[in-house]
């Protein structure tokens, strides 16, 4: 983006934020306007000012934890993106998480008033720290998010949730759609607001578990090797077919890199393998995948 990596970006701005008083510290998240809410292709994400803007707010999320400031938590997430093409923001729940100690309660408190926020990237990062914080007593607000949630990324976050605090319950409460499919009869894994959304989703069920091959599973057996996000920059599927004239579902492939990090490593490497999987618009913001298999790019046609 810039040249500079994330992880210096963020260290940057710590310096910058750790020498301000705490009210001061308070005003500089209420300046920061709330990062891109849409997906990932139009979002605005080749501006630097966008990356800058993610890379300071990762920053004061850690100063949240290094300041204790419990009152802050809902002020950084207010600002979180719907996604972002570093899967950077995964990040943001980990000053939060120190900043309350012990005290899980609280947070989960916190978390799940902002399930409630106005737009959609604080709901599904609500959303992703619930299902890492496992207390039932959210089973509630997170199967009428699945069920309701505007947003369909927002959606599959909270069926994601369920089904690690109650598999059953995940089956019982599948994510509604805003729009009919195109197809019925087609029965596709995840979705997404577009392609590269839907394909992104993939993955993370790849690395939950939630989807399986049998060519993966023994890989990650033999090597002890674990699934990660693949990076953004080559989760972009092709570009999506124009509308036929006879109003046909539109159809087309991605095949992407699945990237795995060995034990006690800390960067991610390509496995070698890839998923293919296949696309189809649903609706008129909607994206369905299908996980057609894992394989070595010389088998994928």
């Amino acid at each position: 983006m810039t040249g500079e990596t994330a992880y210096h970006a963020v260290a940057r701005n710590a310096e910058q934020l750790a020498v301000l008083s705490t009210p001061q510290f308070l005003d500089a998240i209420r300046a920061v306007e709330p990062l891109p809410q849409g997906g990932l292709r139009d979002q605005g994400w080749d501006s630097p000012t966008n990356w800058e803007a993610l890379c300071r707010l990762i920053a004061m999320a850690d100063q949240v934890g290094e300041r204790y400031l419990v009152e802050a938590i809902a002020l950084v997430y207010g600002r979180a993106p719907l996604d972002d093409p570093w899967d950077l923001t995964q990040s943001i729940r980990h000053g939060p998480e120190a900043a309350v100690g012990n005290d899980w309660p609280a947070l989960l408190s916190i978390m799940l008033d902002l399930t409630h926020h106005a737009l959609p990237g604080p709901r599904r990062w609500a959303v992703f720290e619930l299902r890492l914080i496992a207390d039932p007593s959210a089973l509630g607000r997170l199967r009428a998010m699945a069920a309701a949630d505007e947003d369909p990324e927002v959606r599959a976050e909270a069926a994601n949730a369920i089904s690690r605090l109650d598999p059953a319950a995940a089956k019982a409460s599948p994510p509604a759609r805003v729009s009919p499919f195109t197809d019925p009869e087609w029965r596709g894994d995840v979705s997404g607001r577009d392609g590269a959304e839907a394909t992104r989703r993939i993955i993370r069920a790849l690395i939950s578990g939630a989807l399986r091959s049998p060519l993966l599973d023994e890989r990650l057996r033999r090597t002890g090797e674990a699934v990660v996000m693949t990076p953004g920059s080559v989760v972009y599927p092709p570009a999506e077919p124009k509308p036929s004239a006879d109003g046909a579902a539109r159809a087309w492939r991605a095949t992407t890199p699945i990237f795995t990090r060995a034990p006690g490593a800390d960067a991610r490497a390509p496995s070698g393998l890839f998923a293919e999987i296949d696309l189809r618009r649903a609706g008129s913001n909607e994206v369905r995948a299908r996980l057609l298999r894992v394989a070595p790019p010389g088998d994928i046609r």
